[in-house]
């Protein structure tokens, strides 16, 4: 059995988001590893107190309960994005806590607000985010998105806003390998708990970077690290037959111009709802 598949378990993570947004009194606990308990309570204390501060959060996160991710794969576990967001704010308190330089509450709220957007935008389907262009153009949009939303709920909004946008670049790598361990361990679940062998694009795709920058967020990376290893062999073949794979990651410059490209479109959008 893969070792984080309870993470994963839809019935488990309807309870904690039930916990989370008031519809259950009840924080379902249980000791899959050393931490986990405190994880769980922490950080649900964490997001529970945030909703009672910003009320209004509610309605986006009755929004994001629709949002069904990892849509472009035919056979998939459920998992919408209001269910994400309080999966990947458990984790973000494991990261946090063993990481002195990064600020946990902060961490939590951000990982349990980034998905904030595609309450109003949808999630975009992976072919689409990872084109050339479309990959820099979306979280433009969905910035934007969050920043309206958020700023609509007035100063405690606005504070929620600049937690959201970022922090130093510790906590701005760390919340990158954040995501990227979140994806391999839903992938690594469907792969090994339901056979899902097309899973094994997410597993390859982000467990290279991962591995690459290891030393930057060890935690991320021992989380997903035996589990990946497993699955060495049929990595290193699908790799093989997916040289985009194996492509350096773009420089400074090539993000400059295709930011300028993406931007570019992103006018012509707007030009066209205008007129």
């Amino acid at each position: 059995m893969f070792g984080f598949s309870f993470l994963y378990d839809p019935e488990r993570v309807r309870s904690l988001s039930a916990f989370v947004f008031g519809e259950s009194d009840r924080l379902p606990l249980a000791t899959y590893f050393p931490g986990w308990e405190a994880a769980v309570t922490e950080a649900t204390a964490i997001c529970r107190q945030l909703i009672a501060d910003c009320p209004g959060l509610l309605s986006i996160f009755q929004k994001l309960g629709k949002v069904e991710r990892w849509s472009s794969f035919a056979e998939r576990t459920r998992q919408d994005a209001c269910e994400h967001s309080v999966t990947l704010a458990i984790l973000a308190w494991l990261v946090a806590v063993n990481d002195p330089r990064i600020d946990v509450q902060r961490f939590v709220i951000r990982a349990f607000t980034h998905e904030l957007g595609e309450g109003n935008t949808g999630d975009v389907e992976f072919p689409f985010k990872t084109s050339p262009i479309l990959k820099y153009v979306y979280p433009i949009i969905e910035f934007r998105e969050t920043k309206r939303i958020l700023e609509s709920f007035g100063e405690i909004g606005r504070r929620i806003f600049q937690i959201y946008s970022g922090g130093n670049k510790v906590e701005d790598l760390a919340f990158e390998m954040l995501e990227r361990a979140d994806y391999v361990l839903y992938a690594l679940c469907e792969y090994f708990e339901h056979g899902r062998l097309a899973f094994i694009e997410p597993i390859a795709r982000h467990s290279r970077v991962m591995k690459n920058r290891q030393a930057d967020l060890s935690l991320g990376w021992t989380m997903i690290e035996s589990s990946v290893e497993q699955l060495s062999p049929e990595i290193d073949r699908y790799i093989t037959g997916r040289p985009d794979l194996l492509e350096q990651e773009p420089t400074r410059q090539d993000i400059i111009v295709l930011m300028e490209a993406a931007l570019e479109l992103l006018k012509e959008m707007e030009m066209r709802e205008r007129a």
